[in-house]
């Protein structure tokens, strides 16, 4: 233990001209001995104790996704093998220190983009399902490539997705995140599909459990091709989408 913090477990608690800080009332077991937000403040030959302001979990939260945003940014720019940490936080602007106290690596990056943008689509879904009304099976979709159009423009979700994938096939962590939360999206369509009055809008020649699957195909299509064309309009694809899920997606008679 360093001398200044011997300094501070036996005399913490008054500063010169009288300021005090946290008190602290001698040694404790455990890996540290200084309380928690406390900043050590040096002043001519004195040392006192000021009390760190408390960063609020929401404030947190914002710092997170600031990080991901940015990251999916760097990533589809570059590719996610060719960006090295260093390079995302050169790109970034962020500090090493601050992107490790929420990320311990580049697989924790892509992992948390992936999980997250999974989660947010079947939170559409649940939502929709618990609605006093629940909302047709095409209007729930047009509301699921909204949210991916929306992810698309901060975070360009479309490139980094396709590499997601890939790598979900070859990096056992990514894949099993990959498909905890496509197996979760599918179970909430399925459940979507059973209520009214998506139940009254399945033919019964279709089997109930390959419409959540025929459902979900069309995001990643969405992606694929948001990816491999960035000028794809959401708004087309989706009234496409509708059409050929309420099956008007046919040939007028001349």
């Amino acid at each position: 233990m360093s001398l200044y913090r011997r300094f501070l477990a036996q005399r913490l608690g008054a500063g010169p001209g009288g300021r005090t800080g946290p008190r602290w009332d001698g040694p404790q077991r455990g890996p540290s001995v200084v309380p928690d937000l406390v900043q050590v403040v040096k002043k001519e030959c004195s040392l006192y104790a000021v009390a760190m302001p408390r960063v609020s979990q929401q404030y947190r939260d914002a710092r997170r996704r600031e990080i991901l945003e940015a990251a999916g940014r760097c990533f589809a720019e570059n590719g996610f093998h060719s960006t090295s940490m260093q390079d995302f936080f050169e790109a970034s602007g962020f500090s090493a220190g601050l992107v490790y106290r929420y990320f311990r690596s580049k697989d924790e990056l892509i992992a948390a983009i992936a999980g997250e943008s999974l989660e947010q689509l079947h939170a559409t879904v649940e939502e929709a399902i618990a609605a006093e009304e629940p909302p047709g099976t095409e209007e729930v979709l047009a509301r699921l490539l909204r949210a991916l159009d929306e992810s698309d423009a901060r975070e360009r979700l479309a490139r980094v997705a396709v590499q997601v994938w890939g790598e979900a096939l070859v990096n056992p962590a990514i894949g099993a995140i990959a498909t905890a939360g496509i197996t979760r999206l599918l179970a909430a369509l399925e459940r979507l599909v059973a209520t009214a009055p998506a139940a009254g809008q399945l033919d019964r020649r279709v089997a109930p459990a390959g419409a959540p699957r025929a459902l979900f195909s069309i995001l990643p299509g969405f992606l694929l091709q948001r990816a491999l064309d960035p000028a794809l309009d959401r708004a087309v694809y989706e009234q496409v989408a509708r059409a050929l899920v309420a099956g008007r997606l046919q040939v007028a008679s001349s």
